[in-house]
């Protein structure tokens, strides 16, 4: 995996990377989304509750009824990164390496060192 990630990087590194990706790419999606209906955000009028609130239905939204817009698509690609970091790298693949042999022939060693 080390087209992926650097050598030595340990599944926590890894893990907050994607959950780091993946929440900028939900604030790009945000700002684009803020970009393509400024009347309906108001950032000038709005107070910093409203503006809480429109964001999280909006997230919501993005969940509840999937689009193919633009800003939609960069927000689920950032919940699948997110997904990805806390869900696999975080939970199940520690759990599936410590119980199962499963992944033993394409699991990665933290502390091997690539040639």
């Amino acid at each position: 995996m080390g087209i992926f990630w650097p050598p030595g990087w340990t599944r926590g590194r890894r893990g907050a990377l994607c959950l780091l990706n993946g929440f900028a790419l939900w604030v790009t999606a945000l700002m684009l989304h803020v970009y393509r209906y400024p009347a309906e955000w108001n950032l000038a009028r709005s107070s910093p509750a409203t503006i809480t609130e429109m964001v999280a239905v909006t997230m919501q939204g993005w969940l509840q009824e999937p689009v193919a817009s633009f800003p939609d698509v960069i927000a689920h690609t950032g919940s699948l990164l997110i997904g990805i970091g806390a869900v696999w790298y975080w939970l199940v693949r520690p759990f599936v390496e410590r119980y199962t042999d499963l992944l033993g022939s394409i699991a990665d060693s933290e502390d091997a060192t690539e040639n």
